[in-house]
């Protein structure tokens, strides 16, 4: 049981990090000014606060050193409650604040992925919709080396009609070559506002792009019939309060386990000696090993009955339990200190179940 409470004890200490790192993050990203250290530090030690309290608290009770309902333990418990408060609603803001920027990022990429990709879809059908017309520049070179050409000046001077005929053709061979230049540019035109389009889509996180902003909590939501900012909200506030109780509460539930030790002794040069003490005398005549605990106070009262039926010296507390750790009984504190014997005489013969 000690190992899975010093687990238990672990596990509620790197969660109790986390949540003070929230503190002090949340109490950073609330404001900009200089007030925001001030913010991360009360944040920093009201965290603290929240997780020692209940340790001493659970530590002391166990240690039957204050009763439950005494004023330190009320004030106590009072002061965890306001610490917790604190660190609570820092943890959800935190947490909300990074979730829901996580999710306008996700949307603001989602709405550039859709822009682009609508405009590259209408130039790539732009594109395709264009029909460059046939180049006639090879006639317009033939035609400008013609005899006719150099006697028209350059079909600015027409009065036969021969030429007349001629210079037509010319002259609408010229209008096509430049549409057919302005077919060119405006395609080599689209064909870079295309390249540029492809590019930039290249660039955008497709996995934000192709997925909704927060399709678990969409899925969930649906399911629930609520709205997504409500449920995102209370999932907050569930896991900040799971880390809140978890990290602050968890060394006040393992107290007992943690406050109940067993602790092996030395063996005593004195139960090997030629004469035994007196210790030694009662262990061996009045009691049994191995089988149970007996509370110290008990154990007490069956040797100083031994003591007085053997003409030895009763003892004090404190000199018994000096006497008994020179000995190789097991002893162990559970709110009280025991001894792993079973007393066969003398005051008590109570036997304390393991």
């Amino acid at each position: 049981m000690i190992y899975i409470a010093r687990a238990a004890v672990m596990a509620a200490a790197v969660l109790g990090i986390i949540s003070l790192a929230a503190n002090v993050f949340y109490g950073l990203a609330i404001t900009a000014g200089p007030e925001r250290y001030l913010y991360a530090t009360g944040g920093g030690i009201a965290d603290a606060i929240k997780i020692a309290i209940p340790a001493v608290i659970g530590w002391t009770l166990w240690s039957n050193k204050v009763q439950p309902w005494s004023g330190p333990v009320l004030a106590g418990w009072l002061i965890w409650i306001l610490c917790t408060a604190w660190s609570f609603q820092a943890g959800a803001g935190l947490f909300e604040v990074l979730r829901s920027a996580n999710v306008a990022d996700t949307q603001a990429v989602r709405a550039e992925f859709s822009t682009l990709d609508t405009r590259r879809k209408r130039l790539e059908t732009e594109l395709s919709s264009i029909r460059v017309p046939e180049d006639p520049s090879a006639r317009l070179a033939e035609m400008q080396h013609s005899v006719i050409f150099s006697r028209t000046k350059q079909c600015t001077d027409v009065t036969r009609s021969d030429s007349r005929a001629w210079c037509s053709e010319y002259s609408g061979l010229v209008a096509r070559a430049k549409a057919v230049h302005t077919t060119k540019a405006r395609v080599a035109a689209l064909e870079t506002r295309l390249s540029e389009t492809l590019g930039k889509l290249d660039k955008l996180d497709q996995t934000k792009a192709h997925k909704a902003a927060d399709p678990a909590t969409a899925e969930f939501a649906e399911a629930l019939g609520i709205d997504q900012s409500v449920l995102r909200t209370a999932m907050a506030m569930l896991i900040g309060a799971v880390i809140e109780l978890v990290a602050s509460l968890t060394a006040f539930v393992m107290a007992p386990a943690l406050h109940t030790r067993e602790l092996e002794k030395p063996v005593s040069g004195a139960l090997t000696a030629s004469e035994p003490t007196d210790i030694s005398r009662w262990l061996s005549e009045w009691t049994s090993t191995g089988s149970g605990w007996t509370n110290a106070a008990d154990a007490l009262g069956s040797y100083n009955a031994w003591a007085r039926a053997n003409q030895g010296e009763p003892m004090s507390q404190r000199d018994f339990g000096q006497q008994m750790s020179t000995t190789e009984v097991i002893r162990r504190k559970s709110g009280r200190i025991q001894y792993g014997l079973t007393l066969v005489r003398g005051a008590g013969l109570r036997l304390v179940s393991g």
